[in-house]
């Protein structure tokens, strides 16, 4: 994979060929940034470059054509370790580190990457999900980290460090990636006609907040309209209105029986909200504000009427980030939705007091 088949990001794809180039590159990176945006993608494209046979010593490019590359790119290569959170589970489990209770260091990303590299010179490990990483998980995967064996590299991947355990985070060198301009997530729309979003494409990539995942998800009218119905609810200054709790939890709902497609929909109105009171901070401080043509009008109602302090917009975002905790365990989602939107009500009317969470 050529760096130039990824979208944005130059400045991180100079920044490795730097280290690259000085011959100083760390064992072991976090790289963050929200999801849909590339990372994985980058992953990938670092470890093919790595392992690339045609690679000269000073320049960090994979040819792409070499057998190497061919076995990253078809995700065959034996010296690349893959690690992501199970569908079913909330968390990265220690049997993907360690193996299960019977074959305990028997198996798994920790006994793997300290086996000899079988086709190049060294291994690399990509381990998605890293938000995701339980404190067991966490505390065997410290070990590897602190004596990391040589010439390998770890790239865990999450959306913020301060998800991070304290323990990870401290053996790593962070990498932040932005979100992707509007141009560039049009750009990755144009180039997957597969997608069938071509009469779509300027207002999906607008709406889409940088995220490739965004923008295929509201690539479904359904999901479309639910997202312009919330933003005008958030825009009310009172979320609670009209029984918009059951509302929301009908939208997750509609998406099925499995527990993890309801999680992503539960996720999706977090971070729409999230957003939200992103881009009206933007406007409330005179800055210029992005989202689509529905979020500017949305903006617009919201300001007029909006009296509390940005201190009261931080305190929104603290609270939906919370819930979003509270869905990652497994809460009540009925009761959680209620109770988020009863404290955004409070806290848009310029109240501190919050419901018991």
């Amino acid at each position: 994979m050529s760096w130039r088949s990824i979208v944005g990001h130059a400045e991180v794809v100079e920044h490795f060929q730097s280290l690259h180039a000085r011959g100083n590159m760390p064992s072991t990176f976090l790289l963050v940034g929200p999801e849909g945006i590339g990372k994985r993608l980058f992953a990938e494209g670092l470890a093919e470059a790595l392992l690339c046979h045609n690679r000269s010593n000073s320049l960090l490019q994979a040819c792409g054509n070499c057998a190497s590359c061919i076995q990253v790119q078809k995700q065959s290569h034996p010296d690349v370790l893959r690690v992501e959170r199970p569908a079913e589970k909330n968390v990265l489990p220690i049997e993907l580190f360690v193996g299960d209770r019977e074959h305990r260091s028997e198996t798994g990303l920790c006994r793997d990457i300290r086996m000899r590299p079988q086709v190049g010179s060294r291994k690399i490990a990509i381990i998605d999900d890293a938000d995701y990483l339980s404190t067991e998980s966490g505390n065997v995967l410290l070990k590897t980290l602190e004596e990391p064996p040589e010439g390998a590299v770890i790239l865990l991947l999450g959306t913020s460090s301060h998800r991070q355990l304290r323990t990870i985070l401290s053996r790593c060198q962070i990498v932040r990636f932005d979100p992707l301009t509007p141009n560039e997530v049009a750009d990755v729309l144009r180039n997957h006609p597969e997608w069938e979003v071509d009469d779509r494409i300027i207002e999906l990539s607008e709406a889409a907040a940088g995220s490739i995942k965004t923008a295929r998800m509201l690539a479904d009218s359904d999901i479309l309209q639910f997202r312009n119905d919330w933003l005008e609810q958030l825009a009310s200054g009172d979320p609670a209105s009209d029984d918009f709790a059951g509302t929301l939890v009908k939208f997750a709902e509609a998406a099925g029986k499995e527990a993890a497609a309801k999680r992503e929909r539960y996720y999706f109105v977090g971070d729409q909200a999230i957003e939200f009171y992103h881009q009206l901070t933007r406007k409330y401080a005179g800055q210029k504000t992005e989202g689509g043509q529905t979020m500017q009008m949305m903006l617009e109602r919201a300001i007029s009427s909006w009296g509390g302090s940005l201190a009261q917009l931080a305190a929104i975002v603290e609270r939906i980030v919370d819930f979003q905790s509270q869905i990652e365990s497994n809460a009540n989602a009925a009761n959680a939705v209620d109770l988020l939107l009863s404290d955004m009500r409070r806290l848009a009317a310029g109240h501190d007091c919050l419901s018991a969470t």
